[in-house]
């Protein structure tokens, strides 16, 4: 059943726009390129088939047998093949950056700077303190450091 709904979706999908988290459109060529590769199409229909497993497990009056054979019912099967899209999306994420500030020692995020606000006006922030020079405060390491930016893949 999830090579028949991958098909069904994987069809769809190209009259179909994807949307990222932030509300862009996924680019077409990257949707094929995703249902063109094998492991990824492995991937889908495995998440796929989980999604009706779940479902029986949840609900089994949909998992009947008539004439001695089991056979899923449900009226809304094909809403399972949806987890493709955010599959597609969730990788398509991964391809794209974000800058961000880290620790110079340990690389991590959890970082504080200094900054120049308007206090009053809600604090707006207007720049870094002396950009570059002037130290910051990680709270994994729990000491002064350098806060750099770094280009990552979104999270």
């Amino acid at each position: 059943m999830s090579e028949l709904l991958f098909d069904m979706r994987s069809e769809d999908l190209n009259n179909t726009i994807v949307l990222d988290r932030d509300g862009n459109q996924v680019p077409t060529d990257f949707i094929d390129g995703i249902l063109d590769d094998p492991e990824h199409a492995k991937t889908m229909k495995e998440q796929i088939r989980m999604s009706v497993l779940e479902h029986v497990t949840r609900d089994p009056k949909y998992f009947t047998h008539p004439d001695g054979e089991y056979a899923y019912t449900a009226p809304d099967t094909y809403d399972h093949s949806y987890v493709m899209d955010s599959y597609i999306e969730t990788q398509y994420m991964k391809t794209q950056k974000e800058t961000v500030y880290q620790c110079t020692e340990c690389e991590g995020r959890n970082v504080q700077v200094k900054a120049w606000v308007l206090p009053n006006q809600g604090m707006k922030y207007v720049d870094e303190v002396n950009e570059g020079d002037e130290l910051g405060w990680c709270e994994d390491c729990q000491m002064n450091v350098y806060v750099e930016t770094a280009e990552v893949p979104r999270a």
